[in-house]
């Protein structure tokens, strides 16, 4: 009552006081007031304290209550501001504040207030499962206010006005510093809302907004908010998906974003940077593709609070779409997004997915809690068809095309049409689809495919039918020499996906003709797909094939049940096909021998397979077949697998036959014995297997025998002579063979022994020295390794030739061999020449006849090469040093190396001549234009600085081959000839220059008859010949030199002459020498012409019209190597021979006739030595006779 009475006083001045009610509370203290007039002016309260105070406003349906309330005051009432002039502290203890059916709990209120400021104070309490403390500080005009809550998802949920969500981690920590400016008409607030975590970076956003304080002061604060603001940069995705969590969106972001917008009392606008966010749901994610330093456009978004719905527009640029229902994913998508309420519109979609790309709009409505509806309009679809096919598969209808379709497909506007309800619920409610092949291959093997394929399909769901139409293209077969293309033609192919039919009629066709024709339909039931094939229409060939039964079971065969009959023609038409497309590799020319001149009978084939019944029969029998020269007396076949077993139980083709059982045995197939036969030939062997598990086929080779020259009549126009490799081999071993890669691509690897009997024309028996390592792989080829082959003599078989190496290989078409030994001794080519063992080699009069010309051969063959050939041609080796016959001659090799690289040749040898060392080296380029260089460089004595020997020949069009030049020293001929362009045509070489002889070096590699003539006249050096050198490329007896031979302080006789100079000219077998003149200080000699013919008898004959000499005087000829002799007074004035004739060499053959005239005047002092003429006279001597003066003779 107490209380109450103060409350009366005061509500004259304070009416708003009318509005509380003090319903409770024991009330502790002491007042003092002064009351003016009847109103109570002024009040003080030096101490106060409540005991369960309960205070209600009913106006506004709040009830305050407080176990403990503390407090003290002054008040001026009469004050024009109450705060002016006043004082106030309360302590509130475990208080409680209830607004209708809310609540506030645990509250403890610390609050002093002195005039107009506001000491610093705290409140602290619960509310709904959080819990915050506030405090705050000021002048109550600008108030400064600092919250730290933990905010729990109930009180979020309040907040939100959304259903509760269970997925937050109770509670969320916030940190809020607020300043308040409050002015009579208004309160602004401003401030930073922090969210603190224990792990991970905190965000901040700042804000701000004003208020209407006289609507607040109604409680109307949604009303009374005029303008706000906040902006957040760098706010991770947590902070993001607060909101998306409390309005149950069911996408997330991830990673961070920039945020800045305006609000008011109708709705909040606001921009998002999404560069660095990404989006997940359980539709649609979206990943950005920025690169660093690149920046995405901002997304601007609008809520009406009143409404209730959102507003946005979201640019996407080359991000990355991942769509979760059906699997696909837009490496790159750009559209421009609208969202109105619940519907995403892209619209402008640029986007590429497995690499097909599209032109489309996209709707996504989210307006369904359990699954969204999705619609996709399409304008224009293209990309590669293997990219398109890899596209379709996201979809059930396709998921089983793995095709190796290549080409383009496109589609038009409006050509695919998808409606769905994707997420939890999923449906396809439509779709329809159009795509159009164009530039279509579809390979089935290297040499096998469909080319320039063109079509339609089209597809709908609302009638589960698949349509093909306007297919055209071409088969082509191009494993043959010459490809071959056939047209397809597809009339009908439809597929009825809810019934599970199809419906088809497909054909091959040649210009005149039909290849194959499949007509028929298939059905789908439980399950199994079964394939009708119509028997009349059915044809391939011609030949009618009966397909009884034909089921699959998701895409494999359950049950195939084929027959037919084929004629001999028909089976050579097959086979045609197959070897052209390259599935059964058959010589071209065998397919000739089997067209004719005979072609007859036929063949029956039949074939069953039943999955479920663990059955296969295969049959093939033929009373005779008749294929050109290939004559098969009668074929049968018959294969059957039940369950565990499979067996041959038949099989001949005509001498061939075979058998074999094979039984499973866990995951590994035994094969307890095995025999082919063929002829004379057979392969025998037992306990083999195949492990399920390694893949490998073991098989343990018992006995081999194979006839060489049983092949030969299966290769009819093979250019092989079989009669060179006739003989039999022997082999045993082990065999593994490796399908770990696929049965199209096996290896293997053995270790054979190896022995051969009557090998070749001279039966030759070879053995292995060692197993031969021999295996197989698709990637390195056939390869031989490490082996040691002895070739033993055919009568006393004792070891007679070796020939070793250490690889052979045969892969892509290529044949290598590396390091090859070869030992063959004389002996041994000589057999081989007298038995015709090789191709152009035979014996005849102790001579080897190789190509047709005779070569003494008594040389052991020694050497080692490595050699290749196929696509790329090589070889390289070396002979053994020592001496080789090569003609007539031995010959010193201390070097014979080759080297062959493609169609280039290098030949390196060092050998020697007379006692000469040379070293000859030869490079030989064999393309289409042949040119050559050689080289022989003359080991000459220290000091000498002859230039090597060089032969450069060439080929042009105009000359064909010809000589370049040749230059150099060789044998003590100094060559300096060119080509002469002027006089070269293709049937000859002409080569213009000069040629200095050195007869003292040319002598020692002359023949001994032409050495010893050199000898007899002593010709040295000094010597040239210059002019034309014509060689004759159709007839060597028409090659010719013609020029001059000039000579100058050249040797002849033993003397060194002045000049030399005669024109020359030089046949093979003739030489004319015209106006030979000698000019020397001895004297003059002229020849008008000397000839030198080749006698076949005699050897050659020289034959002098002529002879000439004038003022010869012997003692002026100057002696080679001597100092000049004392003059003596014999001259011959006159020398004049004819008819001079004789053969080289044969001094005594030589006539002529002839004449001279001398003086031999002379006088000198006696010497005492000399005897007296008066002593000879007397003795009855004429002194005139014995010393004549001048004189003729004939």
């Amino acid at each position: 009552h107490q209380v109450n009475l103060v409350k009366h006083f005061a509500l004259k001045s304070h009416p708003k006081l009318s509005e509380v009610a003090f319903e409770e509370g024991l009330y502790h203290g002491k007042g003092m007031g002064w009351i003016e007039g009847g109103v109570l002016s002024r009040l003080e309260i030096p101490q106060c304290s409540v005991d369960r105070m309960a205070i209600r406003l009913p106006g506004h349906n709040v009830l305050c209550v407080g176990d403990h309330v503390q407090g003290k005051g002054e008040f001026d009432f009469l004050a024009a501001d109450f705060f002016d002039g006043t004082w106030w502290e309360l302590q509130v203890e475990n208080g409680e504040a209830h607004f209708g059916e809310r609540r506030a709990y645990h509250l403890a209120l610390s609050l002093a207030m002195h005039d107009q400021y506001i000491k610093p104070s705290t409140l602290e309490g619960s509310y709904s499962g959080s819990h915050a403390k506030v405090a705050f500080e000021g002048l109550y005009t600008h108030l400064n206010l600092s919250i730290d809550a933990l905010v729990s998802s109930e009180t979020l949920a309040e907040v939100f006005q959304t259903k509760q969500y269970h997925g937050l981690s109770d509670p969320l920590m916030v940190d809020l510093d607020m300043k308040l400016e409050t002015t009579r008409q208004q309160m602004g607030v401003t401030g930073t809302l922090a969210f603190i975590r224990d792990h991970g970076k905190d965000d901040g956003i700042e804000f701000g907004w004003n208020w209407d304080l006289a609507k607040v002061k109604e409680g109307e604060f949604k009303k009374g908010l005029e303008l706000g603001w906040f902006k957040g940069e760098h706010l991770s995705d947590r902070t993001l998906n607060l909101p998306l969590l409390f309005f149950n969106k069911s996408f997330r972001g991830k990673g961070e974003i920039g945020i800045e917008g305006t609000f008011n009392q109708n709705a909040v606008e606001f921009t998002v940077d999404p560069t660095r966010i990404s989006y997940f749901s359980k539709e649609i994610s979206i990943e950005p593709q920025f690169k660093e330093g690149e920046k995405a456009p901002s997304c601007t978004f609008y809520y009406d609070f009143s409404g209730k719905g959102w507003r946005g527009k979201i640019p996407l640029k080359e991000v990355r779409v991942k769509e979760h229902t059906f699997g696909i994913t837009f490496d790159t998508f750009t559209s421009e997004v609208d969202l109105e309420g619940t519907e995403f519109v892209f619209q402008n979609v640029d986007a590429k997915a497995d690499d097909v790309h599209f032109d489309a709009e996209i709707l996504l409505d989210f307006s369904q809690e359990k699954y969204s509806d999705l619609k996709i309009h399409t304008y224009a679809i293209h990309g590669k068809a293997s990219d398109a096919l890899c596209f379709l598969r996201h979809f059930e209808m396709f998921q089983g095309a793995h095709f190796p379709l290549q080409g383009t497909i496109s589609s038009g506007p409006g050509e695919m049409r998808l409606h769905a309800k994707v997420g939890e619920e999923q449906e396809l409610l439509e779709w329809k689809v159009a795509l159009n092949v164009k530039g279509g291959h579809y390979p089935f093997s290297p040499t096998l495919a469909f080319q320039d394929l063109e079509g339609s399909l089209y597809y709908s769901a609302d009638e589960k039918r698949v349509v093909v139409e306007k297919v055209a293209g071409m088969l082509s077969l191009t494993a043959g020499e010459i490809p071959r293309f056939f047209d397809l033609n597809v009339p009908l192919l439809e597929v009825d996906a809810q019934e599970g039919i199809l419906v088809y009629d497909c054909r091959l066709e040649a210009p005149t003709y039909e290849i194959c024709r499949f007509v028929g339909t298939g059905k789908q039931v439980d399950g199994v797909f079964s394939l009708l094939l119509d028997k009349e229409q059915t044809r391939l060939y011609g030949a009618q094939i009966d397909v009884k039964e034909a089921s699959f079971t998701e895409g494999n065969v359950k049950r195939l049940d084929i027959e037919t009959t084929l004629s001999a023609l028909d089976l050579v038409h097959h086979l045609d096909f197959l070897s052209a497309s390259g599935l059964l590799p058959i010589h071209a020319d065998t397919l000739d021998e089997m067209r004719g001149p005979t072609v007859k009978g036929e063949i029956a084939l039949s074939f069953f397979h039943d999955i479920a019944g663990e059955k296969t029969l295969f049959k093939a029998k033929s009373g005779g077949l008749s294929l050109g020269q290939v004559e098969i007396d009668h074929l049968s076949i018959l294969g059957r697998k039940e369950k565990e077993t499979f067996k041959f139980e038949q099989f001949e083709i005509g001498a061939l036959s075979a058998s074999a059982e094979m039984m499973q045995r866990d995951n590994r197939w035994e094969i307890p014995s095995f025999q082919l036969v063929w002829k004379e030939s057979y392969l025998k062997g037992k306990r083999a297997y195949f492990d399920g598990e390694t893949k490998e086929l073991i098989l343990p080779i018992e006995g081999l025998r194979f006839n060489l020259g049983e092949v030969s009549p299966t290769f009819p126009q093979s250019a092989v002579d079989w009669n060179y490799l006739k003989g039999i081999f022997f082999s045993t071993g082990k065999v593994v063979v490796d399908f770990s890669s696929g049965w199209q691509q096996p290896s293997f690897d053995s270790h054979l022994t190896l022995v051969g009997e009557d090998f070749g024309k001279g039966k030759l028996r070879l053995e292995s020295a060692e197993r031969l390592s021999i295996s197989y792989h698709p990637s390195s080829g056939l390869q031989i390794g490490n082996a040691q082959i002895h070739f033993l003599h055919p009568r006393s078989n004792q070891l007679w030739a070796k020939c070793a190496f250490d690889a052979l290989q045969y892969c892509d078409e290529q044949f290598t061999a590396q390091g090859v030994k070869l030992v063959v001794p004389p002996e041994m080519v000589t057999f081989l020449g007298q038995t015709k063992s090789l191709p152009h080699i035979a014996y005849e009069e102790e001579r080897l006849i190789v190509f047709g010309y005779p070569v003494r051969w008594d040389n052991q063959l020694e050497g080692a090469f490595e050699l290749s050939f196929g696509k790329k041609i090589g070889a390289k080796g070396s002979l053994k040093e020592g001496y080789y016959w090569v003609g007539d001659r031995a010959w010193h090799f201390n070097r014979f190396c080759f080297d062959v690289e493609g169609k280039n040749l290098k030949l390196n040898v060092d050998t020697a001549i007379a006692d000469v060392p040379f070293e000859c080296a030869a490079h030989l380029k064999f393309d289409d234009q042949f040119c050559s260089r050689i080289e022989i460089k003359e080991q000459t004595k220290e000091g000498q600085k002859d230039l090597p020997f060089v032969l450069v020949t060439d080929w042009n069009d105009q000359a064909g081959f010809f000589i370049q030049s040749i230059e150099g020293c060789l044998c003590g001929l100094d060559f300096a000839f060119h080509r002469n362009p002027k006089d070269s045509f293709l049937d000859r070489i002409a080569l213009a220059g000069q040629l200095k002889i050195n007869g003292y070096r040319l002598a020692r590699f002359l023949p001994k008859s032409a050495k010893a003539m050199m000898e007899e006249f002593e010709i040295g050096r000094g010597y040239e010949l210059s002019g034309n050198l014509l060689l004759s490329k159709t007839n060597f007896e028409e090659s010719q030199f013609s020029g001059y031979l000039k000579g100058k302080n050249f040797h002849l006789m033993g003397s060194v002459m002045e000049t030399l100079m005669s024109e020359i000219l030089i046949h093979p077998k003739a030489i004319e020498l015209s106006r030979f003149n000698l000019s020397d200080v001895s004297g003059i000699f002229s020849v008008e012409t000397i000839r030198l013919t080749e006698n076949s008898d005699e050897g050659w004959e020289l034959f002098i019209p002529e002879l000439a000499v004038s003022d010869f005087r012997p003692s002026l000829l100057k002696k080679i190597g001597q100092y000049p002799s004392r003059i003596k007074p014999l001259v011959i004035r006159s020398l004049y021979c004819h008819s001079i004739r004789g053969n080289l060499g044969d001094a005594k053959s030589f006539t002529g006739k002839g004449g001279l005239s001398f003086i031999n005047t002379f006088k000198r002092d006696y010497h005492i030595l000399d005897i007296p003429l008066e002593i000879l006279g007397r003795l009855g001597l004429d002194m005139g006779l014995l010393v004549p003066v001048r004189g003729e003779l004939d």
